[in-house]
């Protein structure tokens, strides 16, 4: 684990791999000491002892100074390389564990390229996006101006209708007056049954009006066959609606005068 730390902080120190700077080799490993790394252990381990057990039969059966000094130097030689070996299986040991962090490092650099350009297109689409709300909100605010003007002008187109209508409906009620005036020929404030005819034809010729006349009909039979002042006023009544719909001898349609219909005047 410390190994794994100490690679770690030389990875945060220079940037790139421990293991080499690109010319030379910083850590020792197979590349540099090939000539000792090719061989096993245990290998190693049996010529020592070999080495060892050789040099302490040469001891025994050659008296000579010479013979001696060998065989200690072999002594000493042989738990040294011995010692050796295994360092540098450990230090092999090291280089995969730099390897394998060099294979992350590689991992998160690659992320965290990825991650750059995904910030990078976010802040483009935010930046589409603000611009985006801002347009909306300004064709909002346009759109809710238009709306308040339109809402304004519906309004007063109502009143200036309102207006229109019982303009037309007084033009209809004078109108109406003058015909059942002018239906009275004799000028005597009655209709009779000769001035009935000529009244209803008029009456169903005044523009704005529906003439009911079963309703008038019914209203002159029940008069004796004539209609005095008291009656006609009740037909301006009418006029105004101071009676049930169903019994009205006039309907005021002021939408009939579009229609451009003449009225007769006999």
């Amino acid at each position: 684990m410390d190994t794994v730390v100490q690679s770690y902080k030389v990875l945060t120190m220079i940037g790139k791999s421990p293991f080499s700077d690109g010319r030379n080799q910083i850590v020792g490993g197979e590349d540099t000491d090939g000539a000792v790394t090719k061989f096993n252990l245990w290998v190693i381990g049996i010529l020592a002892l070999v080495a060892v057990g050789s040099g302490i039969a040469s001891m025994v059966l050659t008296v000579s100074t010479i013979v001696d000094v060998a065989c200690v130097c072999l002594f000493v030689m042989a738990p040294t390389v011995v010692v050796q070996k295994m360092k540098l299986r450990k230090l092999g040991t090291l280089r995969n564990q730099q390897n394998k962090l060099r294979i992350e490092v590689n991992k998160f650099a690659e992320q965290n390229e990825q991650l750059k350009n995904s910030n990078i297109q976010m802040n483009l689409e935010c930046t589409e996006l603000q611009s985006v709300a801002a347009e909306y909100t300004a064709m909002t605010q346009k759109h809710g101006e238009q709306v308040d003007r339109l809402l304004a002008v519906v309004t007063e187109q109502g009143e200036i209708q309102a207006k229109i209508i019982k303009s037309l409906e007084a033009q209809i009620m004078q109108q109406a007056m003058d015909t059942i005036l002018k239906s009275d020929t004799n000028q005597d404030f009655a209709i009779s049954c000769k001035e009935i005819p000529i009244l209803k034809l008029r009456m169903r010729n005044i523009p704005g009006v529906e003439f009911d006349e079963a309703n008038f009909d019914r209203m002159f039979q029940q008069n004796d066959g004539e209609l005095g002042l008291h009656e006609i006023m009740r037909l301006f009544h009418n006029l105004l609606d101071d009676i049930p719909e169903e019994d009205n001898v006039f309907h005021l349609k002021p939408e009939l005068l579009l229609q451009k219909k003449n009225f007769v005047g006999l």
